[in-house]
């Protein structure tokens, strides 16, 4: 039995990166096929459409489109994304130290009585 080998990739052009400034105001537009999906499947859908090294929708190459800089707006997106999840866990968590804090009070003013 031969193993067979994966076609070797395409060779692209190297071209100067784009700059993250004249994306900044750029805004994505969701996907068709991710449309009336949950947040978690829709970045499911865009993990699998470039895990395979193709975009589904029109079956260019990663390296052609984070030349353009679709990518980095993705990518911006899901820093984004993330950070805000962080923001949201740290808010969550000072709400349970607070609220621990509160009871630890409690129980000394408490036991201050009873003792």
């Amino acid at each position: 039995m031969e193993e067979k080998k994966p076609p070797p990739p395409k060779q692209v052009p190297k071209t100067a990166p784009v700059s993250s400034s004249s994306n900044s105001k750029v805004k994505s537009q969701p996907q068709a096929q991710n449309k009336g999906k949950g947040k978690a499947q829709a970045m499911a859908t865009e993990s699998q459409r470039f895990s395979s090294g193709k975009c589904i929708s029109d079956g260019q190459n990663n390296d052609e489109i984070s030349e353009k800089g679709g990518s980095q707006i993705k990518i911006s997106e899901m820093i984004s994304d993330i950070l805000e999840g962080i923001s949201s866990f740290y808010i969550a968590i000072n709400d349970v130290k607070s609220h621990i804090s509160d009871k630890i009070n409690q129980f000394v003013t408490i036991s201050g009585q009873i003792a």
